[in-house]
């Protein structure tokens, strides 16, 4: 198979979809791998570390044109007219991102395969998981840099000193992210409260995070009560493959006190078909297939259910 690697225009987007070593293996296995000038930059990468795995450094229009197109995130406007007909395997977050990728998606027959939505034997997202919880500790640590005074936050640091907890930290969503959010924001030191809806996980995680860990059921009047004098906000919802709900309203935002932050992890929230017939789990990340929608839920939150197709379904059928 061609595997191409293209680099990433996202603004302040630096990584990198496969590493030499991934090329490596690739390469070993018998795939051609194309890998687009510059595209390991920003990871720490250059082209002769790909060239030395067995790559071949090739400019955009050649690394796009290749059966399966490796990324990062979601092609932009300016990258649609590479759009062909090939697989596209990235974080697409379709529900979440402008509907012309959609368009794009369907009318240039691409098969998007979406990391956020593939799924192991368990149901879990092993793809979204190791991102999510990167984003919950970064969502602490960013937090509390804007707190400061000179970001023209509320002058708090998040933490304890001479046993005293300063810093009110409210999550919202218990799940990868919030819980590595909340770990991180308890290792400052600062008073946490966690916001989920599934009061029996308690005490796992009070024991995963920390005992001093506040457990609210999440509802509007709780979150309402709790919003007013948080210093930082970490919203941590995920509905896979589907819009995030918007949990905190404008009001709510009106009420909190001047200089308290808010970091929306949520915001983002867009032939291999062998391998996607026989893994059902993997085969869950596609959201596009013969100009058609295959994730229920993507196509749901577009207003697009008529143009959905189960993938399994369309992959079944003689093209």
């Amino acid at each position: 198979m061609q595997i191409g690697v293209v680099r990433e225009i996202k603004d302040k987007e630096n990584r990198v979809s496969l590493t030499p070593e991934g090329a490596k293996t690739l390469s070993e296995l018998g795939h051609a791998v194309r890998v687009q000038t510059g595209a390991g930059a920003g990871s720490g990468f250059n082209d002769a570390d790909f060239r030395v795995a067995g790559a071949e450094i090739v400019d955009v229009s050649d690394a796009w044109g290749t059966e399966l197109v490796l990324k990062i995130k979601e092609p932009l406007p300016a990258e649609y007219e590479f759009l062909d007909g090939q697989s596209v395997f990235t974080y697409f977050h379709l529900a979440g991102v402008d509907a012309s990728l959609t368009d794009q998606l369907l009318q240039k027959q691409v098969t998007a395969i979406a990391y956020e939505t593939v799924e192991d034997a368990e149901g879990a997202l092993p793809l979204l998981r190791p991102m999510s919880a990167v984003a919950g500790h970064m969502a602490a640590t960013i937090g509390s840099y804007y707190l400061a005074k000179f970001n023209h936050g509320k002058g708090i640091l998040p933490g304890t000193i001479l046993d005293q907890q300063y810093g009110k930290v409210l999550v919202i969503g218990d799940g990868v992210v919030g819980k590595h959010a909340s770990k991180a924001a308890a290792a400052l030191g600062a008073q946490v409260f966690i916001c989920g809806r599934h009061s029996e996980r308690i005490a796992a995680l009070k024991q995963e995070v920390s005992q001093a860990l506040s457990f609210i059921l999440s509802s509007p009047d709780n979150i309402r009560q709790h919003i007013v004098d948080a210093d930082l906000v970490i919203a941590a919802v995920l509905v896979p493959g589907a819009r995030a709900p918007s949990l905190v309203t404008d009001e709510m935002v009106r009420e909190m006190q001047p200089g308290s932050v808010i970091i929306d992890v949520s915001i983002d929230q867009g032939g291999c078909v062998g391998a996607l017939i026989e893994n059902v789990g993997f085969a869950k990340g596609v959201n596009t297939y013969r100009g058609r929608l295959t994730c229920e839920a993507a196509a749901d939150a577009l207003g697009l259910m008529d143009r959905y197709s189960p993938f399994l379904e369309l992959a079944q059928t003689p093209s």
